[in-house]
């Protein structure tokens, strides 16, 4: 089984559905390789050689399923087929080896693209979708989009590092949020919910396969959610246009 990624020249659309169409039309041009994509092949070549470059007792420890890499290389992006079972060990650093040389990874296998502008200290998880390091804000949002009961995505946690986190769920416009941030080894977690709105009863929100309750003003739009996603990936606090309630206690209780 074969692994398929790809590495390209920039500028692509930083919204995803656009940069994959941007993809198919840039993939299989000819013409001379630019000096980015040739400093990335040489670089590459370094750790993982090419089958081709191996004498015959390495060639079954290469990360490659076939040789010849450089001639799926071209004027705007290059191609790689890594075998499946070194994918875990190569990918992070081929995106790495990307990064240094100003390139934009399209994971093609997952569905995923590891852009220049992407926070290396996030991650994004998302129901029925692989986790993806390093998420743009206009990916981010897409997936916001994409949430729904109707069988998914029901959920989105945007984490940094591995303790702080904002989780949003719901969909279909009626979301509820929650946002955790630590403190050496303590935590306080909060709901947020909008200003000057009912707040005493319950609203249940629909998630996929479930749902939560939340209080009457906590019971946010698309676009509420999608602030303060862009609020916690851009290291600016928890948004003052909103409130929060703090359910710190009950976490402590479980």
């Amino acid at each position: 089984m074969s692994y398929d990624i790809a590495v390209v020249v920039p500028p692509v659309s930083e919204v995803d559905s656009e940069a994959w169409c941007e993809l198919d039309s840039v993939i299989d041009q000819p013409g001379p390789i630019p000096e980015s994509l040739m400093s990335f092949y040489k670089d590459l070549m370094v750790q993982y050689p090419d089958i081709d470059h191996l004498p015959p007792d390495k060639v079954e420890r290469s990360i490659w399923s076939i040789g010849s890499i450089l001639e799926n290389f071209g004027i705007s992006a290059g191609l790689l087929n890594i075998s499946s079972p070194c994918v875990n060990e190569a990918l992070p650093q081929i995106i790495e080896l990307s990064k240094k040389h100003g390139l934009i990874l399209f994971d093609m296998s997952s569905e995923r693209i590891s852009r220049l502008s992407g926070k290396s200290d996030f991650s994004l998880t998302v129901e029925h979708y692989p986790d993806l390091h390093e998420p743009s804000i206009e990916y981010i949002h897409e997936m916001v989009d994409k949430l729904t009961p109707d069988g998914g995505p029901g959920f989105l946690v945007l984490s940094k590092g591995d303790r702080d986190y904002v989780q949003t769920a719901g969909g279909n416009g009626m979301l509820g949020l929650e946002w955790r941030e630590y403190s050496e080894s303590d935590y306080q977690h909060w709901a947020a919910g909008l200003h000057g709105q009912p707040n005493k009863n319950e609203v249940f929100v629909p998630t996929s396969g479930g749902g939560l309750r939340v209080k009457e003003n906590e019971v946010l739009s698309t676009e509420d959610v999608k602030k303060m996603l862009a609020a916690f990936l851009e290291n600016r606090g928890r948004p003052r246009e909103f409130a929060w309630r703090d359910k710190t206690a009950d976490f402590r209780r479980d």
